[in-house]
């Protein structure tokens, strides 16, 4: 009897330290001790920001190319805080906006020009208040909107004239997303976003979905040999601004099948060329995209005659991104095209495939007569 009873122990013990051991591998898998985790960088596509994780905390490190590779280093807990954001930039409201943290924002530059509808009803109700222009913005409104942190378009001398401020323990975030040379680089800044609003996984989880989306669209085959050439921009005051061949931009031109000229240039930001020079290059480009504000060719003709020698007007394949705009003059591009490179994408494949024909956009519409 005694020798039955020990052999079936023998057994279920037996049973018991396997069935330990599998679950002992599937937690530590799933769950990765926190100090295997720390010191990693979470980027995939941006090149001027990593995130460093610590146990409780995560540490942004914000590299500013124009002051010789100077890192700004941001620490901020992986716990939710309360955090009061004056962003002075239209092209963060998107990603505040996907995070669903607009009701953070305390502060902006202007009303002007804002599309996001949750946003102009707090700045109505006077819960976010407006402060004026980054170069003459009135530093005791935005000292009484008492910000934690203030995010601004980081460039030589940005965050000089927030010198009172830092004096008051706010944290001045230089945002460079404009400076990445892949759209997924530049949506890739919602972790920055997210990790200021304690929303760090969120955010991840979020730009997971975003480049997913935007890389099965640039899969698509296209037709190299029908690749449609293109110009965008315009002539204003003695010059005509085009994107550099490195910069994200361009990189979405290629991955929506178009051919650019400037595709071999190595400038991240714009380039500035006389009409002239445009006129040599471009004058026989099957698409224009982003002509100013016009949304008809008579606002487009009005600014300078001399657009009609182009072959993109001629054959009315003219587009511009001011489908969705508000009569203040807020246009969701400049917020949700950061964020969203998925759709900015879309639309260009679109324009690509069908030129004047082009119907199912998001941002773009042609120009009407």
């Amino acid at each position: 009897m005694l020798k039955r009873v020990h052999a079936l122990f023998s057994i279920n013990y037996s049973w018991f330290t396997a069935l330990l051991s599998v679950l002992c591998i599937l937690i530590t898998s799933c769950n990765p001790p926190a100090e295997d985790r720390r010191g990693q960088a979470t980027t995939s596509y941006a090149k001027h920001f990593t995130i460093e994780e610590k146990r409780d905390s995560l540490i942004i490190h914000i590299q500013q190319p124009w002051l010789g590779g100077q890192l700004t280093t941001i620490a901020v807990s992986k716990h939710p805080n309360p955090i009061r954001l004056a962003p002075l930039s239209s092209s963060f409201i998107g990603f505040l906006d996907a995070l669903s943290c607009i009701d953070s924002v305390v502060a902006v530059e202007s009303r002007a020009f804002i599309y996001n509808q949750r946003l102009n009803e707090r700045i109505a109700k006077g819960l976010t208040r407006e402060i004026g222009g980054e170069a003459q913005q009135n530093t005791e409104k935005l000292i009484a909107c008492k910000p934690t942190h203030i995010c601004i378009s980081g460039g030589p001398g940005g965050g000089s004239s927030f010198a009172a401020l830092k004096g008051l323990g706010t944290v001045v975030v230089p945002v460079l997303d404009w400076q990445e040379e892949h759209p997924l680089g530049r949506a890739e800044w919602i972790k920055v976003f997210g990790a200021l609003c304690g929303k760090y996984r969120e955010a991840c989880l979020l730009f997971d979905a975003i480049s997913e989306r935007y890389l099965n669209l640039a899969k698509i085959p296209k037709d190299s040999a029908k690749s449609p050439t293109v110009v965008l921009g315009y002539h204003y005051q003695g010059s005509w601004y085009l994107p550099g061949g490195k910069s994200f931009v361009a990189t979405l031109l290629r991955d929506a099948g178009f051919a650019y000229a400037l595709s071999q240039n190595n400038e991240t930001a714009s380039v500035s060329w006389s009409f002239e020079q445009v006129v040599s290059q471009f004058l026989k480009a099957d698409i224009w995209l982003n002509p100013g504000l016009c949304k008809r060719y008579p606002d487009l003709l009005a600014l300078d005659t001399r657009y009609l020698q182009f072959a993109a007007v001629q054959h009315k394949a003219v587009f511009n991104n001011t489908r969705l705009m508000n009569d203040a003059g807020g246009n969701a591009f400049w917020e949700e095209a950061p964020v969203a490179p998925d759709k900015y994408l879309a639309d260009l494949i679109e324009i690509r495939k069908y030129g004047a024909q082009a119907r199912s956009l998001y941002f773009y519409q042609g120009l009407s007569e």
